[in-house]
């Protein structure tokens, strides 16, 4: 996995293997900046910056699909949950709205609120607007809309936690 940080210059990347770290390193200068470690297991599947780039999110490929937000300047862990049962493709924080991030996967796209140390989620609601499955990517956007590449090759747009427009 691989994050740009928003100054364009530092970079996270994520391994996979026993006991994976996450580094983050400048590109220009190729020298690590932070390594952050002894959370994920099997691998580290998706990065994350948040707008001002001072926080990282990070998702496991553990059974849980760990997800974690870190002050990656100190190392340290502001937050961590279970992020679905199902495999996670892509997670993302709305630039737009300072403590909500966005995650999406295997049948289920969800929305997050960072609290304090404590990192909630609620369901997307697929309704009938469209077909529940796999999402693949997304992109955030302003008044609380999020896109997101479905399988089929759909966008699917929503609002708040509904689907509200598939374009195909």
């Amino acid at each position: 996995s691989l994050a740009l940080h928003p100054d364009r210059t530092l970079v996270a990347t994520g391994q996979v293997g026993k006991d994976p770290y996450i580094c983050i390193w400048d590109s220009y200068t190729v020298q690590t900046i932070s390594i952050l470690k002894d959370v994920h297991t099997h691998g580290v599947a998706g990065l994350a910056f948040d707008s001002d780039g001072q926080r990282l999110a990070s998702v496991g490929l553990d059974a849980k699909n760990t997800i974690c937000i870190w002050d990656w300047q100190k190392g340290k862990i502001l937050a961590t949950a279970t992020g679905h049962s199902d495999r996670i493709f892509d997670i993302s924080w709305d630039p737009y709205q300072p403590n909500r991030l966005v995650s999406c996967g295997v049948k289920h796209i969800k929305f997050w609120t960072l609290c304090g140390n404590a990192l909630t989620a609620k369901r997307g609601i697929f309704g009938k607007t469209g077909d529940l499955q796999t999402i693949l990517c997304l992109a955030c956007a302003r008044d609380d809309i999020t896109y997101s590449g479905a399988l089929n090759g759909d966008i699917y747009v929503w609002k708040g936690l509904n689907l509200v427009r598939t374009i195909q």
